[in-house]
């Protein structure tokens, strides 16, 4: 599974055979003193509203724990990278958004930042600007990682497939 470059948004919507979408705002704005803590409560409830929406309809046990405990955990390692990466690395230092697909064969998880990166010179050239471990992190993952675009990136989705 791991990273793929092709793999396009829509047609893993029709694959996990979607029956609902859900938006998680956390800011456009850039994060400086004065909004840090404001910008960053949101941020975590994002992952935590995801989490508990996943683990009702799913009936699964993600935990946002699991990644500082080092257990496996897809979605909390998924969450926790990106959106670190989110952090440190985008213009912004902050996510604009989460997205969340639920489907019937599995789910799409998707973060956006407001800039872009080249996530396949990242990867294929094992660029480390970051201080995360996200890229490696992504080749391990049973997960497919894909981007809305491979060089301008501004989106990473996560496809978890229920059916493996």
């Amino acid at each position: 599974m791991v990273i793929h470059y092709t793999k396009e948004l829509e047609k893993t919507r029709k694959i996990i055979e979607k029956e609902s979408y859900y938006h998680f705002p956390v800011s456009e704005e850039k994060r400086h003193i004065t909004n840090t803590d404001e910008i960053l409560e949101v941020y975590a409830n994002a992952k935590w509203q995801i989490i508990d929406l996943l683990n009702k309809r799913y009936k699964t046990n993600f935990d946002l724990h699991n990644w500082i405990r080092k257990d496996e955990d897809e979605v909390a390692h998924f969450l926790c990278e990106a959106g670190s990466n989110a952090l440190e690395s985008s213009q912004n230092k902050s996510p604009t958004a989460f997205h969340l697909w639920l489907g019937k064969k599995g789910f799409i998880i998707g973060i956006e930042q407001n800039n872009s990166f080249n996530a396949q010179e990242i990867n294929e050239q094992r660029i480390k600007v970051n201080k995360g471990a996200g890229f490696e992190y992504y080749r391990r993952s049973k997960s497919t990682i894909f981007f809305d675009s491979p060089i301008n990136t501004k989106k990473i989705y996560l496809h978890y497939d229920l059916q493996n």
